[in-house]
């Protein structure tokens, strides 16, 4: 009998140390949430699930939807800074097709809070066809579906969460420290570079890329679903009396080149389409956004990368530091910044006194 007790005080102490040791995991994950907003808002744009993994608990004056345009493209620390509030969130999922958005958006009013104002990041990609099409439908609708109900997930937002405390830690300051520290060091060696100069160089860079994206224009489709979609989009955000800004995130002068006149001009009747239920639509030249290539350089802002020789760097580097040297599509650090002041400009007399 003293065996048979002795064995379940073992089991009983072994749930006991099992749940403290998860409690504690989770006080820490939570600390990114709750007590290190600052934090927080500078993970959104550098561990893309973070946000995705949390959103949901959180109570949102403003949260970012899209593709992976929307976490490179938009500084949520900064954009937290002009309008005045730590309640922002992001789900930006790479590879997004418009099919998985709906999904997501119309489980939102399912959570505890409901945003009041949702920036939803455009790409003409996520209306169209791709070869990784259904690979990402099935492992994006597997994230939705887990979201605030899987004990999967919960585990994963601690894992995430605890791999940005790590990396506070380990370089002995705050993240939101580190991120100043990079644009205090790239704003005058971009803003130096003269941007024709750079934009030539990679029109005539031999870059994987290039040839990824002009196959992908060639074979590109948009889905015949795009028009129901969209209705079921906007039921949601008409519902609940969400305040919707459509943003077309610019993309580098060299990719939007490549675009097909058919293919902007559909893009263009999906936005209007979309625009039906947005409070606002925003739509800008890169001018107008005040990028060029310059915000597209250099991306992983390595720095051993030299700029005082830019065409021979490039043309001597492996093709790997010559893809990550230049992004076709997602901005650095600098462009996020310049990005996210024209985007609050365009946005702040519709969030007026909005919280």
């Amino acid at each position: 009998m003293i065996k048979n007790y002795f064995h379940q005080i073992q089991i009983l102490v072994f749930f006991v140390c099992s749940f403290a040791v998860f409690g504690s995991f989770q006080f820490l994950s939570n600390r990114i949430d709750e007590q290190d907003v600052e934090e927080y808002l500078v993970s959104l744009r550098s561990e893309k699930l973070i946000g995705c993994l949390s959103f949901y608990e959180r109570q949102n004056d403003i949260l970012v939807l899209g593709d992976s345009h929307s976490y490179t493209a938009i500084d949520y620390y900064k954009l937290s800074q002009l309008t005045g509030t730590t309640k922002i969130s992001s789900c930006a999922m790479g590879g997004l097709y418009f099919d998985s958005l709906i999904l997501l958006v119309e489980k939102i009013p399912t959570f505890k809070f409901i945003p009041k104002n949702i920036i939803f990041g455009l790409s003409l990609r996520q209306f169209t066809t791709g070869s990784d099409r259904e690979s990402q439908l099935k492992e994006h609708g597997k994230l939705i579906a887990a979201m605030g109900v899987s004990a999967q997930n919960i585990f994963l937002k601690i894992k995430k969460n605890l791999e940005v405390l790590a990396k506070k830690f380990v370089s002995g300051g705050s993240l939101a420290i580190e991120r100043q520290s990079e644009i205090d060091y790239w704003l005058p060696k971009l803003t130096s570079l003269d941007y024709t100069k750079v934009e030539h160089v990679f029109e005539n860079l031999d870059h994987p890329s290039k040839d990824n994206w002009k196959k992908y224009m060639q074979q590109l489709k948009f889905l015949d679903s795009n028009e129901s979609g969209i209705q079921r989009f906007c039921n949601v955000i008409q519902k609940h009396g969400i305040s919707l800004f459509l943003v077309d995130l610019p993309e580098s002068p060299l990719l939007q080149k490549m675009y097909m006149s058919k293919d902007t001009q559909t893009y263009e009747k999906i936005i209007q389409q979309l625009s039906k239920c947005a409070k606002k639509t925003i739509r800008l030249t890169n001018e107008q956004w005040g990028i060029d290539g310059r915000s597209f350089l250099n991306r992983s802002l390595d720095r051993k990368f030299n700029f005082d020789q830019l065409h021979k760097e490039l043309n001597n580097a492996p093709q790997a530091q010559r893809i990550l040297a230049f992004d076709l599509d997602h901005p650095n650090i600098i462009g996020a910044q310049i990005i996210t002041e024209k985007l609050y400009e365009q946005m702040r007399p519709e969030l007026k006194n909005a919280f």
